[in-house]
């Protein structure tokens, strides 16, 4: 088994995980910081009129990158936890 390998799957595994469920919180406060409290216009009217894409196709792009990055870190690991460690230059010399 590889530890860095699969501590490098864990992480990745749990920050994908937090990032899906917080997608869109995270987005809509940082939407909101753009624009002055109050402004008659909204964040996603400026955000629109910039050439920004609607908040929605925004959430769900940071959606299927957090599931991508999830399966990612399955991914290795599986990796981690199936591969051998290399043999070292004494061990090889004892057979």
């Amino acid at each position: 088994m590889r530890i860095k390998v699969l501590a490098i799957g864990i992480l990745l595994f749990a920050f994908a995980i937090i990032g899906y469920m917080e997608s869109s919180s995270i987005i809509n406060k940082t939407l909101g910081s753009f624009v002055a409290k109050d402004s008659p216009v909204g964040a996603e009217t400026l955000l629109r009129q910039m050439g920004f894409p609607s908040i929605d196709t925004i959430t769900e792009t940071v959606e299927y990158s957090s599931l991508t990055m999830s399966i990612a870190g399955i991914g290795m690991i599986l990796l981690g936890g199936m591969t051998k460690k290399k043999e070292t230059k004494n061990a090889k010399k004892i057979i």
